[in-house]
């Protein structure tokens, strides 16, 4: 009857969850509008490949294309808004199937319900699909590594590799994290084996294993050498020295927005706590102590940015903090569930009116498209970057709200940080790139002159300009230099002399 009772926790907090994302008309977050807008053009340059000088397919595939490869598949049928909601929404299920399945195997004596409290994390919001999607396939890539290693067989190893390939093309650090904790569990089996004098044929077995993930992983380095060397600066020692010695608690909740970082470090340092107590009682097996130990150690020693990617420091805490809740102890579920109830309770009391006022201001900006002429060029001033660099790390809901402009009207950005980063499935090519990268720099070196603005959006031959009037961009003089065809509380649309009109 406890069973019973227990699992019943699950689909009340499941729909605590599904309510924040599906209430509102569109689940509005920070970088969903680039991974939308990457999928649209995915979808395109697939269907016709030479049709668009401005835009080029990324070979071979890399690591971050989950997102655009499904959102090319589900634009057309379902929409966009329906598209993220769906990313949501699988998120969600993954992400709890994959800790469900990963804490039951690893000991019945834990708690199914720890995952709960950490679901409505600030990459939910910051819309960081890949990323979140990884957190789920982590689990349950680890989940199966455990039954595998438990009974191995070549039909399980050939699962275990999709498994192992799924991720990697979900994202590059979450499948790293596997490869390292993979080569915990394959060790420690091994050993077990080793001592019980079992069969030859599992220790080859795992032996050939290992070679596969040592295989893989230098192949893994190879083909993304040319991003570690693009951006050698920037992992230089001396920057990773500099970078991990400014580090904090406080910075890794940074990314928390909606009021939860007055609570959730309090959350995580408890589930942690709890955590440590049990491993110096000798509750948890030593492979999995050291796992958690080796996820705390690099979100220390991490840089908190390689090249484009960001945040490192907060996902590796984020992704020591997941994997503690799956080892909270079944005999407090009931106060475990408790709590999750409150907690989710709580964050959706805030989520949900914050994302009805963001779909208010996102739905203005989307009807400006009806009256923008097709396939044409556009960029955006967000004037979120103005400023940004005096301001914590933390999500900006409309920072890529354009970018839904884009999709809607078929026109052309240069505005993508997706795609021109060059580590997303698609990327700008020629003038194209050029003309992004120095409009990426108005933004990131938040150059506040008027005139250099001007002109570097006129060399661009853009035709429509969104602006945010928001941060120190100077946007009231740059507006009025071109015609004004849209405006909202928030945002401004105007057409270029590039058009021929003023």
């Amino acid at each position: 009857m406890d069973l019973r009772v227990n699992y019943l926790w699950h689909p009340v907090l499941l729909a605590i969850v599904l309510c924040a994302i599906w209430i509102p008309h569109r689940f509005v977050t920070q970088d969903g509008p680039s991974h939308l807008y990457t999928a649209a053009v995915f979808r395109q340059l697939t269907a016709h490949p030479h049709s668009d000088a401005c835009y080029q397919l990324v070979q071979p595939p890399p690591s971050n294309s989950l997102a655009t490869w499904t959102g090319a598949f589900l634009i057309p049928w379902v929409g966009c808004a329906l598209t993220e909601k769906i990313w949501a929404t699988l998120y969600v299920v993954v992400f709890v199937a994959g800790g469900v399945c990963l804490a039951s195997l690893i000991d019945s004596g834990n708690s199914l319900l720890g995952v709960y409290a950490l679901l409505l994390n600030p990459f939910l919001f910051a819309g960081f699909w890949n990323f979140n999607l990884a957190v789920g396939f982590l689990f349950l890539a680890l989940a199966w590594t455990v039954r595998c290693l438990h009974r191995p067989s070549w039909l399980r190893a050939v699962l275990w590799l999709i498994l192992a390939a799924s991720l990697y093309f979900t994202h590059l650090l979450v499948f790293a994290v596997f490869l390292s904790v993979f080569s915990f569990l394959l060790v420690a089996k091994a050993k077990q084996v080793t001592e019980s004098h079992g069969r030859n044929w599992r220790w080859f077995f795992c032996l050939m294993l290992l070679l596969v993930a040592a295989l893989a992983a230098a192949g893994i380095l190879w083909m993304n050498f040319h991003l570690l060397q693009a951006t050698r600066d920037q992992i230089g020692l001396s920057r990773i020295l500099d970078q991990s010695a400014r580090m904090s608690l406080s910075e890794f909740n940074a990314w928390y927005r909606y009021g939860e970082q007055s609570v959730m470090p309090f959350v995580q340092i408890a589930i942690l706590a709890i955590v440590l107590w049990r491993a110096v009682r000798r509750q948890l097996a030593v492979r999995y102590e050291l796992v958690l130990i080796s996820l705390l150690f690099f979100a220390l020693l991490m840089p908190d940015q390689i090249g484009v990617a960001m945040a490192i420091k907060a996902r590796l805490w984020f992704l020591a903090v997941a994997f503690s809740a799956l080892f909270l102890p079944c005999r407090w579920t009931p106060w475990i569930g408790s709590a999750c109830l409150l907690l989710l309770s709580w964050h959706v009391s805030h989520i949900v009116p914050m994302q009805r006022q963001w779909n208010h201001q996102v739905d203005q900006l989307i009807d400006s498209s009806s009256i923008l002429e097709r396939n044409k060029v556009q960029a955006s001033l967000i004037g979120t970057y103005w400023g940004r660099s005096a301001l914590r790390p933390r999500v900006f809901p409309l920072v890529h709200a354009d970018l839904l402009v884009a999709v809607e009207s078929a026109g052309r950005s240069m505005s993508s940080n997706q795609i021109l980063s060059g580590v997303f499935p698609v990327r700008y090519l020629g003038k194209c790139s050029e003309a992004a990268r120095k409009i990426s720099d108005l933004l990131v070196l938040e150059i506040a002159s008027p005139d250099a603005i001007i002109q570097t959006i006129t060399d661009a031959a853009v035709q429509y300009v969104i602006i945010e009037k928001t941060g120190r961009l100077p946007w009231p003089e740059v507006a009025r230099k071109w015609r004004v065809i849209a405006e909202t509380p928030e945002f401004m649309v105007v057409e270029t002399q590039v058009n021929g009109r003023k």
